[in-house]
């Protein structure tokens, strides 16, 4: 087994590469490619490695760390990026041209070569869609045999659709154009409701023509809605405390919350109920969207040690991945769709399904 032993910020996943090359040019991907003598199969190339799917995991072969993040060009509907640079990054870079991404999903650390191949998750809002990839119009990229591709919408738009949910298994993409919009007020707040009374309100909810995600809490039966829509009519200074309150709650609080409850509550009862009662929200007509996103913890290279998690981080992660990622979270967008097994919130999914 090899020395090298890089994980997932998540800390689930461990990959033992043979060898680990960080690609600073699009000549340091060629040449892994074409020396399979040197540098062993399977390849991956991996960005922030924040997947919570081995899809960056490279046992005994190669793993190419992209650190190319370069912001190439910034035009008046479009975004050309390095395949290396970060979505928080870029947000921040565009909003100081009055600019936005279409979707602006909360993980501030996807890249944008992930982004341009794999799934997200968001609300779509209305009369558009929920995945960052669909508003990808172009990319260059490398292909197994070490040859340059270039893909465009406007010359090949059946191959850039393929390319949008390849999972990196075309080639290892080293630059990505985006379509962007001007930048707009957002108006988001935030409701809970029992299941029963979501199920029922439901069509209604849905006709008021916002973005809708939600969270939902089935031990204490309550779903929270997040409602968002442009508000291009919005005045002043947009409220950009709020998302950062949220943010703050998520990426901080939350986790040594967590943390402390686990570690300081006896009893189970009390214990959970603390927890899965925790939440947030906030309201707000005058939001920046380019603030949603949240920056998570980078991954520790080491050389290559394995990345260790916090207490903290791993309380919550657990805990989260037992109640949320097994199904008890869910976005509601028409690109995606996350059936459970619980009865009551496979009838949401259902109706959902057949209102939109």
């Amino acid at each position: 087994m090899p020395d090298l032993s890089v994980t997932n910020w998540f800390g689930d996943l461990v990959s033992h590469p043979q060898v680990i090359v960080e690609a600073n040019t699009v000549d340091d991907i060629v040449a892994v490619l074409k020396n399979p003598g040197k540098y062993p199969s399977p390849v991956r190339a991996v960005g922030s490695n924040h997947s919570t799917a081995p899809c960056g995991v490279a046992e005994g072969g190669t793993l190419i760390q992209m650190k190319m993040n370069r912001i190439l060009n910034i035009g008046a509907d479009t975004l050309t990026v390095e395949a290396g640079a970060i979505h928080l990054d870029l947000s921040k870079e565009l909003e100081k041209h009055n600019l936005q991404f279409y979707v602006n999903t909360e993980i501030g650390r996807l890249s944008a070569g992930s982004a341009a191949c794999a799934g997200t998750k968001d609300a779509s809002m209305p009369g558009e869609y929920g995945q960052v990839g669909s508003y990808v119009i172009g990319v260059k990229m490398v292909l197994p045999s070490g040859d340059l591709l270039e893909v465009t919408e406007d010359k090949d738009p059946d191959l850039m659709q393929k390319v949008r949910s390849s999972y990196g298994t075309f080639g290892i993409i080293y630059q990505v154009t985006y379509r962007i919009r001007q930048m707009l007020p957002l108006d988001v707040h935030h409701k809970t409701f029992s299941l029963a009374e979501f199920t029922k309100a439901l069509p209604e909810l849905i006709a008021l023509n916002y973005s809708i995600m939600y969270y939902i809490f089935p031990f204490v039966d309550k779903i929270t809605i997040e409602f968002r829509k442009y508000n291009p009519a919005a005045t002043g200074e947009p409220n950009r405390s709020a998302w950062a309150l949220r943010n703050h709650l998520w990426g901080t609080t939350g986790p040594k919350l967590g943390h402390d409850i686990e570690q300081n509550i006896a009893i189970p009862a009390v214990r959970y109920g603390v927890i899965d009662s925790f939440g947030a929200c906030g309201a707000s007509s005058s939001k920046s969207s380019s603030r949603a996103l949240i920056r998570f913890p980078a991954i520790r290279s080491s050389n290559i040690r394995p990345c260790r998690m916090t207490a903290v981080t791993r309380s919550v992660c657990s805990r989260f991945r037992k109640r949320i990622f097994r199904g008890y979270w869910a976005s509601f967008s028409s690109s995606r769709r996350i059936i459970t097994s619980r009865r009551d919130i496979a009838r949401i999914f259902c109706m959902s399904a057949i209102a939109s």
